[in-house]
């Protein structure tokens, strides 16, 4: 039976709280009258996505996908979801980068007669 552990990591709490002052202080300075920030029972990692767990790179001791989204240990599989990205931007979809890597990756596939 499988097992799925995961947790955020003392770098992306930092991160989160940054994106939290920061979208505090463009509202304000925007003109916002009030800023919540208390969400009730929602719960802000079970509602992100996932980035890093198949991250993109040359280096195969440091990557598990290249640039065109292919294994660097096995040639036959392709990745091409959010987890080959290092890390997230900030609070943006990930959907359209997402469809992007896998157009690149049918075109790849295609040229390879697949």
């Amino acid at each position: 039976k499988a097992r799925i552990h995961s947790y955020l990591p003392e770098m992306e709490l930092r991160r989160l709280e940054f994106l939290a002052q920061t979208s505090r202080r463009v509202l304000e300075a925007a003109g916002a009258g009030e800023v919540i920030e208390e969400y009730g029972s929602y719960d802000l990692f079970n509602s992100s996505h996932v980035f890093g767990t198949c991250r993109m790179g040359d280096d195969p001791n440091a990557s598990v996908v290249d640039a065109t989204c292919r294994s660097h240990r096995w040639k036959n599989l392709l990745v091409t979801d959010a987890s080959v990205f290092p890390s997230s931007g900030g609070g943006e979809s990930p959907s359209l980068t997402i469809y992007a890597l896998s157009l690149l990756a049918a075109e790849k596939l295609k040229d390879r007669g697949l």
